[in-house]
């Protein structure tokens, strides 16, 4: 997920034309920091029994558990 695009497009382009004051930017932007990062949705089941997997699983081991998955779920 690239949550420095993420937070410059709520941050900058969302809101940050509607923040006027330089303070109130730094607060928006440590919430950004805060709440926007790789733990935002680890562990969130998106829909029933599909459950977002962990940051540190590589492309190859999130597509061989999704297959895993996928043939338990239709057995």
């Amino acid at each position: 997920m690239p949550w420095d695009d993420l937070r410059y497009i709520f941050g900058e382009i969302m809101y940050g034309g509607h923040i006027v004051e330089d303070w109130d930017r730094r607060l928006a932007n440590a919430y950004l920091f805060k709440y926007f990062n790789e733990t935002l949705l680890e562990g969130m089941e998106m829909f029933p029994a599909f459950f977002t997997p962990a940051n540190t699983m590589t492309h190859k081991q999130v597509s061989g558990q999704a297959l895993h998955k996928t043939d338990v779920c239709h057995s």
